[in-house]
Parts: C-alpha cells; sequence; structure tokens
C-alpha cells in the first residue's frame, strides 16, 4: 500500500480517538487503568498569578547545563500557567471546548466525536508569524476524575492510548513504543520534566493535505504529549519549527508527482529527510528545541483546571423530542438578493425529557441549492426539558431566480463508545426565500490557475495516459489575456451569466451534474472570445467553500483551482 494512504488511515484512527499529533491528524497517549499511586501534596509547586502577557524580572531555565534561555513572559488561563518569550509567540489566547475530537488544529472527517461526561478542554493558540500548515496550539484535555477513574465516555481505543504513555513517561524507556502506529519515523526525541509532571518530545511532520507529501519547513512540528503526575491531565503541543537542511517552499506539484509514481524513490525520499533531521541538533532547527523545551519546563497544570463539562450525561433512558416556536428571523417567502448571506433563526422548544449539549446537531433533511456558510458553530448549548432556545444558521442565497426552500432537522449526539450514529427527532424546521431577477455573477477570474483534476463526459476521445499529462497545467488570466500552456488569447473580453447546471450540462454536453461528480453547485458561465479550446465558454462554481474552473476539452471536463 502507498505510504500516503496509510498516513491517512493512521491519522482517522488519531482523530477518532482524539489525541496527539505524531503523523498527520491528532491524538495522543496518556494514564494508565489502573489507579495512580498517591502523590505527595507537596510535590506540585504553587504557580505565580501574573497578570497576563506582563513582562516580569528574569526566569533562567538551564540548557545543556551551560547558558541560559530568559523566558520574560507569564501567561494562565483556567488553571494553567506557563512561560514564553517573543520567539514563541505575540500573545496567547485561552479558550474552554466541549470535549471532543479534531480541537488540535485538525478537522474531523464525518459526525463530530464528543466525549459525554467529560469535562472541557482547554485550548491555548499561540499567536505567532511562522508559516506552516496547522496552528500552534497547547490542548490540556482532562483524563481521570479526582477519585483517580478514567472518564468512562472515552472509548477502548483512548484507554489504551493513555495507558501506553503514562507508561512510557514512567519507565522512560525507547520513545517510539509510545506511539507506535506512528508512520513516520519518530525523530528527536527526549523526555522532559515540567511543572508538575512528564511529558515526551519529537519532531513530526503533519502534512497538511491528502496525497503525496513531501518533507519542508510548512509541516514540520515540535510535538509533545505529557501527563500531571497525579495523573488527571494530558496535554499536547504542536509548534511549527524549521529546519536548516529543509526547504522554506513546497516541492513542485509535477517533481512530487514524478517522484511519487517510483514508489522506491520516493520511499528513500523520506527516509534520506529523516535521517538528515535526526542527525541535527537542537540549535540547528528555528526556534532551538532547547528553547521549546525550556517553554516546557514552565507548564504547570492545578489539580481544578478543568471540572466542569459542557457535555452532562444524560440518562440512557430519557427520550428526545422538540416543537416549533417560532420563526424569528427571514419569516416565509422572504426576498433575498442573489448569492446574498442572511441568517435564519427559529426558536424550538425542547419538549423531551433529554437535556440538549454541544453534541446535538441541526442537520439538513435533504438537498437544497440554498448553502450553509462555512465556519457556522455547533447551534446551541445546554437546553435543558421544557426550555426554548433560538437557532441561528449563517446561509447563502442561491445565484438563479426562483423559490427556494431548504430543511432542517435536529439530530442525537454520535455516541463514541457504541458508534451510533446520530438520530433525527422532532419536526422538520425550514426556511423559504425568494431570489428576484438580476443576480450578477462574480467577477471575471484572475491569476494563477492548476489543472488538479478531470472527468470523462458521455463522449470522449482522450486516453486516461493523456487525460493525466494535462494535470499541473496552468491558465494565467489577467483582465485582457488568457495563457494556457503554449498558446495565449490577447485582447480578451468576458462575459458570465447564472445557468441550471443541469440544464447547462445536459443541452451542452449531454452529461448530467452527477457524471462529472457535481451537486447542489451554484454555477455560471464564463464566456470570452479566446479560441484555446475549452476556453471560449468556462465553467465556474461558485459555492460558498472554494470557487473551481472547469473547462471541456476533448470531451473530458478539467477541474481547476486558483493558485494562492
Amino acid at each position: 500500500m502507498k505510504r500516503w494512504l496509510l498516513i491517512w488511515i493512521v491519522l482517522l484512527m488519531a482523530c477518532t480517538g482524539a489525541e496527539t499529533a505524531v503523523s498527520p491528524t491528532s491524538i495522543a497517549d496518556a494514564p494508565p487503568t489502573a489507579e495512580p499511586a498517591p502523590v505527595e501534596e507537596t510535590a506540585a509547586p504553587t504557580p505565580v498569578t501574573i497578570e497576563e502577557e506582563t513582562a516580569v524580572e528574569e526566569v533562567v531555565t538551564p540548557r545543556d547545563n551551560s547558558d541560559t534561555i530568559l523566558l520574560p513572559r507569564d501567561f494562565s488561563y483556567e488553571g494553567v500557567s506557563l512561560r514564553y518569550n517573543d520567539t514563541m509567540a505575540r500573545a496567547i489566547t485561552g479558550e474552554k471546548l466541549a470535549a471532543m475530537a479534531g480541537v488540535y488544529g485538525f478537522g474531523v472527517d464525518g459526525p463530530p466525536l464528543f466525549y459525554n461526561g467529560v469535562p472541557d478542554f482547554i485550548r491555548l493558540t499561540l499567536a505567532n508569524d511562522l508559516t506552516a500548515v496547522h496552528p500552534s496550539l497547547l490542548v490540556v484535555q482532562p483524563i481521570r476524575d479526582d477519585g483517580g477513574q478514567l472518564y468512562s465516555s472515552y472509548a477502548e481505543f483512548d484507554h489504551d492510548r493513555f495507558t501506553r504513555l503514562s507508561e512510557q513517561l514512567g519507565t522512560q524507556s525507547d520513545p517510539a513504543l509510545a506511539n507506535p502506529d506512528a508512520f513516520f519515523p519518530v525523530i528527536q526525541t527526549r523526555y522532559l520534566s515540567f511543572q508538575n509532571g512528564t511529558a515526551l518530545r519529537q519532531v513530526s511532520h503533519i502534512p497538511g493535505s491528502m496525497g503525496p507529501t513531501d518533507i519542508n519547513n510548512r509541516n514540520l512540528f515540535y510535538t509533545v504529549e505529557g501527563v500531571t503526575e497525579n495523573g488527571r491531565y494530558f496535554f499536547w503541543l504542536q509548534f511549527p519549527v524549521t529546519a536548516s537542511v529543509l526547504s522554506d517552499e513546497p516541492m513542485a506539484l509535477e517533481d512530487l508527482d514524478n517522484l511519487y509514481r517510483s514508489n522506491e524513490a520516493y520511499e528513500t525520499y523520506i527516509d534520506n529527510k529523516f535521517a538528515q533531521l535526526a542527525e541535527l541538533s537542537d540549535g540547528d532547527f528555528s526556534p532551538s528545541l532547547a528553547e521549546l523545551d525550556a517553554f516546557i519546563a514552565t507548564i504547570f497544570i492545578a489539580d481544578d483546571a478543568s471540572i466542569v463539562t459542557s457535555l452532562p450525561l444524560n440518562d440512557p433512558n430519557c427520550t428526545n423530542d422538540a416543537s416549533f416556536v417560532a420563526d424569528v428571523t427571514i419569516p416565509d417567502g422572504t426576498a433575498v438578493p442573489a448569492r446574498s448571506r442572511f441568517e435564519k433563526i427559529w426558536r424550538i422548544q425542547n419538549t423531551g425529557s433529554c437535556t440538549w449539549t454541544a453534541a446535538y446537531d441541526l442537520i439538513p433533511a435533504a438537498p437544497s441549492p440554498i448553502e450553509v456558510e462555512w465556519g457556522n458553530k455547533r447551534p446551541f448549548g445546554a437546553v435543558a426539558p421544557g426550555e426554548e432556545i433560538d437557532i441561528s444558521l449563517n446561509l447563502v442565497a442561491p445565484a438563479l431566480a426562483g423559490t427556494y426552500v431548504a430543511d432542517w432537522q435536529l439530530h442525537t449526539p454520535f455516541n463514541m463508545q457504541s458508534n451510533s450514529i446520530p438520530e433525527p427527532f422532532g419536526p422538520q424546521i425550514y426556511t423559504e426565500i425568494v431570489v428576484p431577477e438580476n443576480g450578477q455573477p462574480e467577477p471575471p477570474p484572475q491569476g494563477d490557475w492548476q489543472l488538479y483534476s478531470y472527468a470523462y463526459g458521455p463522449v470522449h476521445a482522450v486516453t486516461e495516459e493523456q487525460a493525466n499529462a494535462k494535470i499541473s497545467q496552468k491558465a494565467i488570466f489577467t483582465p485582457t489575456t488568457i495563457t494556457f500552456g503554449d498558446q495565449s488569447c490577447d485582447s480578451v473580453t468576458y462575459t458570465a451569466r447564472f445557468v441550471s447546471p443541469a440544464d447547462y450540462l445536459q443541452q451542452t454536453y449531454q452529461a448530467p451534474p452527477e457524471t462529472i461528480y457535481l451537486g447542489q453547485e451554484n454555477m455560471d458561465i464564463i464566456t470570452t472570445n479566446c479560441p484555446i479550446p475549452g476556453f471560449s465558454d468556462i465553467i465556474r462554481l461558485t459555492t460558498i467553500y472554494n470557487t473551481t474552473l472547469i473547462i471541456n476539452q476533448d470531451g473530458v471536463f478539467y477541474f481547476m483551482y486558483q493558485n494562492n
């Protein structure tokens, strides 16, 4: 099996367990399932509370038993305190999040994974100017109650990882054993002590996208997994670093593709890069690994840092039900301009016996051309039986004139332990809008675009080899020119119009949308006077998530994205 596919299998497993990040997307390990040995009450130091972001007297942290590293800034949030300097962050912000997977800077495929009955996680974001595929984060995760018991909502997979890491930190044996599923080599490992616990650090490669990846400074991270000495909290850190032996820029897609086509050469490339990284000293990284180690040494996590949950456990025999109360905004039939954003708010009453939490969700009941705007938060917090709540969604009107309806329905949480899928309950709630005529398409495309995939139409005369040969070709648009490969057009004019995807594709190419893997996307057609094949009528998908151009050459639909 190809390396990159294995990476993402491991990544998905990691997201499901919701812990650290040694390779691709999220996960860690921590304390044992057995009750930990008692800890002397005097063992944990008392953190000094200093006004956030205030410079204080120099605090010296040893480095290599020789010279010193100065960490003059103090930060504390909800029982978590630490020291840092301007190299690491311009500022640090803290937030509490309902206990769930995917809070470590990575997404989670499928339903959100919540841990009911587990106290909220604490996430610190380190604001800096470093260029990386993921942010600089420190996440503190409660794993045991004050009686020393692991929270029951964690899955067996989580328990095993917590146990393995805890034992590893206790014995400080081969660091590679702490994460046996890590696909990339485990390098630059070292055990560290923080104010009230022990941690393991390493340098990790975290890809920024699915597929084959090169090893560069945009996806290189200093990562740490630690457990407090009382076994109650696990913490995980990802911090971008650069190495003197790596490039700051990603490899050209064409070069990476050629390398990947030879699996043996790709494997050798990966092994050689990590062998180089393993030989570096602390100072060959920026920031220095010793400087980041000093930062870890200052971390303190209080016993009561997080003891309240936003996800209370419901009685397993409770029932879920709801009733519609009122449309708070956008009454049925409201006129909304084409492609404009609007907020729909419904008032709903909890008529069941279960308490709704952030793990509940509002999910579309059927496909609709009314789009849900990216970045909508979970619709509500805790709602007790009998209470009413206003649920809001940010939506985007379709491009074509007409009357549109979109339906949603409340759903129960995804259960981590039983893997039970969310179930709908209560009435379907909907919004009905009218889009008037005269919607305006987006301006013509500008800048550099690149072919990244293709789909065959019903009639074509192109082999797979010929189609693949076009991948990575670029198109450059200016207000008056179009350049594609070695072809170019001058004095270009552009006009655009909205179309129905189903009607346009069927009439023009005898291809229903599903033929080229399209669904409810908004579509406009950019007509030009450029004779380059495919560029006289360019299809543009204008969803709120991205803008994609499609050209048709010899019956093949080629998809292009814009190079940033």
